[in-house]
């Protein structure tokens, strides 16, 4: 039974008298008689009363910002009732689809619809373009010119004042035809080279202005039930600056100039058949994975102390929790089996300097944890294992060094690292356990190591591999004795990542351009190495599965990682079209 009282058991204590309650504080027991009678019924009642609010959460698929959701077994029961399909990796991304099915049927085949859905399933936000409106395309004379007002203009074009004219016969020859040629509503294919293109900052609800969440996508960690989500911020308003001039960033969704039609069947980052009548281009922030950009950080050793000398704010006790802006970031608890750090907030916690392990028969556990080298000073972001154990979880260390006998059992694993992010792997011996896990510069471990979905680098030192399954091994593994064993489940394909820079945003992430031994080589069908959990490569392909049913016949959508639409656009004085 837990020390701390139920709400319920309190409730009761609260109800009695207060007499009683006077009497039962007076007793000489360690522990007062009628509280700890109340508190065995206090617990029974939340007991009923979780199964029943439980019940209730389970008759509804919306995912609300707190408390209780459906359970992830119950999904496929209510999608029955509404004829949905789910089709997203993640349990809280199906509540979403089975609660949305029915608006999204009625409105099929609109873009508000398919933009919504795209970033539902990959929990982004995107932005669209029609391929037919990206293809070059010969003018009708019967086809109306929207006011350059529409497209955000402060002023009236020339050509809309003739158009606006009442006198039928009113003649465009008195307007210079370089003056004509800029009006944005023309479909102009020959690209205007006197300016540049791009969107820029508008005021809200203004002409020819939308609504953009900019920045990475929304959600840092794997969409777990019991991992805390970030909130969504203030979208930011933008238009089309210049739309037939020259484009400032060609390739992103600020490129609205028209091409020729490009009949290749489009790739899988879509970089070739976009520019084509059944193509519907969304553009995407690319993920940051394990290294985003901004980061809490606190500089090593750690101490666990109401202050420190020079009275840093990130001292604590242990057990307690570092706060940051009002917000829980960091929180030790320790026990004598060992300690356990993890990171509470929903963005990124790096520890800056060397962690040193060396409690010999304990256990030293990182959750959520980014560790990088300090920029001017000691340290270069490196756990060094001298004795004990150490167990990671979803981490991002820039070097692993082990440099001591083991001291635990032949059985017992001195290192265990589960969706893991290295820059260098090196040490030895002992033994280690590694799984989901992407090694990028340098393997040099010098242990027994067992291994499963881990993409290892071309420097691997393969006398060190004891057990490799549904992994990327270096061409070499494959020759000679056991050979054509590791062949049956591992691959030799060359990872592309967004970057191979440790610590950068990006770093570790599969391209969609690589190889499907990579992005489909994982025991379960998902992709191998340190984003397992993340799902990328099975977010794209629910996306394109689910528009399958909402996209009219033959068009097709094309996923673009877009970089730009990680920064707002900025603000331009002269932006007039």
């Amino acid at each position: 039974m837990s020390n701390a009282p139920s709400p319920s058991s309190q409730q009761l204590y609260s109800l009695l008298p207060g007499v009683y309650r006077e009497r039962d504080a007076a007793t000489t027991a360690p522990d007062r008689h009628l509280r700890t009678y109340l508190a065995a019924h206090g617990m029974l009642l939340d007991m009923v009363r979780n199964t029943v609010e439980q019940m209730y959460a389970d008759h509804f698929p919306d995912v609300p910002n707190e408390g209780r959701v459906c359970q992830s077994w119950v999904i496929p029961y209510l999608a029955d009732l509404v004829g949905a399909v789910p089709v997203s990796p993640f349990a809280d991304g199906q509540r979403e689809e089975v609660a949305n099915a029915v608006r999204w049927s009625k409105a099929k085949g609109t873009l508000a619809a398919v933009e919504e859905i795209i970033e539902t399933i990959a929990q982004s936000e995107a932005e669209l373009q029609e391929g037919w409106a990206r293809v070059a395309r010969t003018a009708r004379i019967d086809e109306p010119v929207l006011p350059a007002l529409y497209h955000g203009a402060d002023e009236v074009h020339p050509v809309d004042q003739v158009h606006a004219d009442a006198d039928q016969t009113a003649s465009f020859f008195h307007i210079n035809p370089q003056v004509a040629a800029s009006h944005p509503g023309l479909p102009a294919v020959s690209l205007d080279f006197r300016k540049h293109s791009r969107a820029v900052s508008a005021a809200p609800g203004s002409p020819g202005s939308q609504e953009t969440l900019f920045g990475p996508p929304r959600s840092n960690w794997p969409r777990g039930e019991n991992t805390p989500a970030s909130k969504p911020g203030e979208p930011a308003s933008w238009r089309q600056m210049f739309p037939n001039a020259a484009p400032c960033m060609p390739g992103s969704y600020q490129d609205v100039s028209r091409r020729t039609v490009d009949l290749r069947t489009p790739d899988p980052a879509g970089h070739s058949g976009r520019h084509h009548p059944k193509r519907l281009i969304a553009y995407l922030p690319p993920p940051s994975g394990l290294c985003p950009a901004q980061a809490e950080a606190f500089p090593l050793p750690l101490i666990w102390s109401p202050a420190d000398a020079n009275g840093h704010e990130h001292a604590m006790r242990d057990g307690e929790v570092v706060m940051q802006d009002d917000k829980p970031v960091l929180r030790r608890i320790s026990d004598n089996a060992g300690q356990t750090i993890s990171n509470l907030s929903a963005g990124s916690v790096l520890l800056l300097g060397d962690l040193n392990v060396d409690e010999a028969g304990k256990r030293t556990t990182l959750e959520r944890i980014r560790i990088d080298k300090v920029e001017e000073g000691e340290g270069d972001g490196a756990i060094r294992l001298s004795a004990g154990r150490l167990e990671l979880k979803q981490c991002a260390v820039r070097a692993i060094e082990i440099g001591a006998a083991p001291d635990d059992p032949a059985d017992q694993p001195d290192l265990c690292a589960e969706d893991c992010l290295f820059s260098v792997f090196a040490g030895g011996p002992g033994v280690a356990k590694l799984v989901y896990c992407t090694i990028l510069e340098l393997y040099q471990a010098n242990m027994k190591v067992n291994a499963s979905e881990v993409i290892f680098p071309d420097n691997t030192r393969l006398e060190s591999l004891a057990c490799v399954r549904f992994s990327r091994l270096p061409r070499a593994a494959f020759e000679g004795e056991g050979g054509e064993r590791r062949k049956f489940t591992n691959t030799s394909d060359v990872p592309l990542f967004i970057s191979s820079d440790f610590c950068t945003p990006g770093c570790g992430i599969l391209l969609p351009e690589s190889s499907t031994a990579l992005l489909n080589g994982a025991e379960d069908g998902t992709e191998i190495g340190a984003f397992h959990a993340w799902r990328f490569s099975a977010q794209r392909q629910a996306v394109r599965d689910k528009l399958a049913d909402f996209l009219p016949p033959g068009l097709e959508p094309v996923l673009v990682w877009d970089p730009t639409m990680l920064c707002e656009p900025p603000a331009v004085k002269d932006a007039n079209p």
